[in-house]
């Protein structure tokens, strides 16, 4: 999907191939978490339908506890000029829940560029490497606790 603003394109062809190689989400968005543009190459992991982004802020298309974390990282990005990120979880256009990471990077006085990463195979695999790390916890426990 291309980058997406009212009407027309504002990138030339350099910036357009390194956005269409990106794995990751962008946003441009304002201070008060309106969105002015986005990219995505995985439109179904999306939390709304385009026409639902563009021109609406935050608490209009991303789940009410992500939307209020979301929003209070705007201003102090752009107040500390420095990144900011975020992990979180929510449904996708696909209606899979998914697990993403979103950094938060000032533009100018009064808008951010967001990446959003798509985490979930990580995640998943850091969720298998725990489990995995607690029986094997609970398996020495049990064989100390059985030659005693």
């Amino acid at each position: 999907m291309p980058f997406q603003q009212s009407g027309f394109d504002w990138y030339d062809d350099e910036i357009r191939c390194i956005f269409e190689a990106l794995p990751d989400m962008i946003f441009v968005v304002t201070e008060d978490g309106t969105c002015i543009k986005f990219h995505s190459n995985r439109p179904e992991n999306l939390p709304a339908p385009p026409e639902q982004i563009i021109g609406k802020k935050a608490a209009d298309f991303l789940p009410p506890g992500v939307a209020q974390r979301f929003l209070k990282l705007l201003p102090a990005a752009i107040a500390s000029g420095q990144q900011q990120s975020m992990a979180y979880r929510h449904a996708t256009l696909s209606n899979e829940s998914r697990d993403f990471e979103a950094r938060i990077i000032p533009c100018d006085r009064d808008k951010v560029l967001v990446l959003v990463r798509d985490m979930t195979d990580y995640m998943e695999a850091e969720r298998g490497r725990l489990e995995a790390e607690r029986e094997a916890t609970d398996l020495r426990r049990k064989l100390s606790d059985g030659g005693a």
